[in-house]
């Protein structure tokens, strides 16, 4: 399909396109009477607001149709053309443009080699059968019908960018009070407010989409039930004994020198919190079925895979249904609707939200029946936003619940932004632990201010001692992630081929993008990029003797500042939820290899900011340890 967001000259066929394809003459034959919609007008005014050129491109020649250009003020109005691809070569030239930046819409055989040759076509419903299949979108309108202003507002939909999308969320979430419903007694929104963002960005392909795993042979099925039943029987969390405080991990595991697997998050506060008297035990949630490290760091660890296996079983059964009444259908519907006219796209809602409530009302259970057998007097949880049914299941069970940072907060991470009086977050943990005073400060917590606490981050402050003495390299470090690898990829080896200066780019890839990276980025094989796995170097390695990183919205750019590298963001989808880096001078925003190679040549006179305490605060282990024993002591 053609990208619409490269549009930059919208060019339309007259007759079947702005208007019905019919030709009215008067008696003696000598003059058209032409029929205009006044939504195509309005259409083209909105192209023009946008930026985008106008121009008619017909091949005959009509009086009316010239004065209705003028009317509009279209850009360029070619009437009796005899060489259409010509004459749209003399308007891009003049406007420097190429074919890529043009939506040309059609409706009939002749205009089938200019339809397959621009970067994005378009056609009326009724347009030639031919037609209908050659272009990248075919309106529902017909010729004449407002056809125009329906290919405008779809080219201007997908032209929105990560931010337009977020922004009108908000108006959306405003507008509706969506904070303020419930379904089936719970408040929904929070549980699908991050799942329907993700899938209108990739619906409008602003983020990449997932890609389908496709057939699944025999033997990987044969595979995930080894590993289910294996992880039932020796990491059963029913079967753990009794612990004061319960992790909850999320399954990022970094293999260390000791030649074993450590959770970055949880594993120096356990062994701490163990030395001190304190019983600690470690619940992991590894994609299902799939292999777990062999050798990890933590002692007393189990997998989620039985309670998975009970969730899957309780709703293959049917043993619990959520059922929506009329009203809650009828609003639901409302807003899918409010959704597919902002942004052209929109899940299904009705089914997201019943398949979310339902999890809620299984795993909530699950939860407190294991809670009851491990007797906690305290629960510690990286990305509660993944394990929300625990919150439920902690207040029940009268167990305090701590959070830990593990990702960037800002404005637009909408598992942290709910700012105004409208906009509430009921499932939040009793206390949240930030990385630092800069992460206290970005959003508004749905929590009392002593209950969002800034202690640190102890495994990163642990590994940046162990390599402050790792020499540095002529080398440029891009952290990449499958959200925007694809744009990122293509960066980093135009880069290589427009350095002159012998330095060394490295190509950090993101677990999701490690299985199949060749065939996801084919431009980066044989292109002088070292491409990198986790398993490969150790990623504070690679910032330790890196000189350069270049990222968009990763955590780890902040991490790589500590390490005093150079920092270039590149902007592209989710480069908004850097602005406060750009705004306080630690980075640059760059949007060519070209300017980066310049910008290369002349660093080296200047030095980096150096990592400010409030990004990851000091003295991270000793305070952490100290507030969860006073949150749970011992008896």
């Amino acid at each position: 399909m053609g990208d619409p967001r490269k549009v930059q000259l919208l060019v339309m066929d007259v007759d079947g396109v702005l208007t019905d394809g019919k030709l009215y003459l008067d008696i003696d034959g000598a003059k058209e009477i032409k029929t205009f919609h006044v939504r195509d007008g309005m259409g083209l005014l909105l192209a023009r607001e946008a930026g985008i050129k106008t121009a008619f491109l017909s091949g005959r020649n009509s009086e009316a149709v010239r004065k209705r250009g003028e009317e509009l003020h279209v850009d360029y109005i070619i009437l009796g053309s005899k060489d259409k691809e010509g004459d749209l070569q003399k308007v891009l030239s003049k406007e420097g443009l190429e074919l890529s930046n043009v939506c040309f819409v059609g409706d009939d055989i002749v205009d089938l080699p200019l339809l397959r040759k621009v970067g994005f076509s378009a056609a009326p419903q009724d347009a030639a059968p031919v037609v209908q299949k050659h272009v990248d979108y075919l309106s529902d309108k017909n010729g004449g019908e407002g056809v125009v202003r329906d290919i405008v507002e779809f080219i201007l939909k997908r032209k929105m960018g990560f931010k337009e999308v977020t922004e009108r969320l908000f108006e959306i979430e405003e507008d509706l009070g969506l904070f303020e419903r419930k379904i089936a007694g719970e408040a929904f929104w929070e549980l699908v407010r991050s799942s329907t963002r993700r899938k209108i960005l990739g619906e409008t392909e602003i983020f990449s989409r997932k890609e389908a795993p496709g057939k699944r042979a025999r033997g990987y099925f044969m595979r995930v039930a080894l590993h289910v039943a294996a992880n039932t029987l020796l990491r059963n969390p029913f079967l753990a004994p009794r612990a004061d405080i319960l992790f909850f991990g999320m399954n990022r595991r970094r293999l260390q020198e000791d030649g074993l697997w450590h959770d970055i998050w949880c594993d120096p506060i356990i062994e701490q919190l163990e030395r001190e008297g304190m019983r600690c035990a470690m619940l992991e949630r590894p994609p299902f079925g799939r292999p777990v490290p062999k050798h990890v760091k933590t002692r007393r660890l189990s997998y989620f895979d039985f309670l998975e296996l009970c969730f899957m079983l309780v709703r293959r059964l049917g043993l619990v249904r959520v059922r929506l009444i009329e009203e809650e259908r009828a609003f639901l519907s409302k807003l899918q609707e409010r959704f597919k006219e902002e942004f052209g796209t929109c899940p299904n809602l009705q089914l997201q939200v019943t398949q979310e409530l339902e999890k809620e009302r299984i795993l909530s259970w699950l939860y407190r029946a294991l809670l009851w057998k491990v007797s906690p007097k305290a629960v510690v949880a990286v990305d509660l936003s993944a394990k929300r049914q625990l919150v439920k299941a902690c207040r029940k069970a009268g167990i305090s619940l701590i959070e830990l940072q593990q990702g960037a907060i800002n404005r637009y991470n909408l598992e942290y932004s709910y700012e105004g009086p409208r906009r509430k977050k009921e499932r939040v943990p009793d206390y949240f632990f930030a990385f630092g005073d800069f992460w206290t400060q970005q959003v508004a917590f749905s929590l009392p201010p002593e209950r969002v606490l800034s202690v640190g981050f102890p495994y990163y402050e642990q590994e940046l001692a162990r390599y402050k003495n790792v020499a540095k390299k002529k080398q440029i470090l891009f952290l990449s992630n499958s959200m925007y690898g694809r744009d990122m990829s293509k960066f980093a080896a135009e880069l290589v081929k427009e350095l002159k200066e012998p330095w060394h780019v490295v190509y950090k890839l993101h677990p999701e993008e490690a299985d199949g990276w060749q065939q996801r980025y084919p431009w980066l094989v044989d292109s002088g990029v070292e491409v990198m796995r986790d398993e490969k170097k150790p990623l504070y390695y690679l910032f330790a003797e890196s000189q350069v990183q270049v990222g968009v919205s990763s955590t780890a750019v902040y991490e790589g500042l500590g390490f005093g590298l150079f920092t270039y963001l590149l902007p592209l989808a989710g480069i908004e939820e850097m602005e406060r880096l750009l705004e306080g001078g630690y980075a640059r925003l760059v949007s060519s290899s070209q300017e980066m190679r310049d910008l290369l040549a002349t660093q080296e006179s200047t030095h980096p900011s150096g990592a400010s305490t409030e990004f990851f605060k000091r003295n991270s282990l000793e305070r952490m340890v100290g507030l969860v024993k006073d949150i749970a002591p011992l008896e």
